[in-house]
């Protein structure tokens, strides 16, 4: 399936895009007043910890995640909260866009690798294959 990420062909994606545009476009404004909430939650976590060393990329990724869940669902799912990717989530969704990064030089193999089941099969059978879907929805499901 093609999508804004995967497409190579630029009047593709484009048409692909400006629906997309359009939508988060309306729903940034319908929900600002949520982001606004979400950032200052971000905020008061980064003032509990001045003065100490932390990992900023992580904490923002905790915020991005929580923000992102509490757009979709109605509800943060608690990274801030808990200072950690506690259900391996944000790591799953880390390690499967580098993957996709590199795939992403080539775009010709992504049909060939990811669009088969046998081969995603065959590297679901590695603990080390992340496969955040699998993962979300094994959170989801608990």
């Amino acid at each position: 399936m093609d999508t804004v990420f995967t497409i190579a062909d630029p009047v593709k994606q484009k048409a692909l895009k400006i629906p997309l545009v359009a939508h988060m476009t309306g729903i940034s404004s319908q929900y600002s007043e949520d982001i606004k909430n979400s950032v200052g939650r971000f905020l008061s976590k980064m003032r509990i910890h001045e003065g100490e060393q932390i990992d900023f990329c992580q904490w923002s990724c905790f915020w991005a995640f929580d923000m992102t869940y509490f757009l979709i669902f109605g509800e943060y799912f608690g990274y801030m909260e808990n200072g950690k990717d506690f259900n391996g989530i944000i790591t799953a969704f880390i390690d499967i866009i580098r993957g996709a990064s590199l795939l992403g030089l080539v775009p010709e193999y992504c049909s060939v690798l990811l669009g088969s089941n046998k081969v995603m099969s065959f590297l679901r059978k590695f603990q080390s294959f992340p496969d955040p879907t699998q993962t979300f929805l094994a959170v989801r499901s608990s």
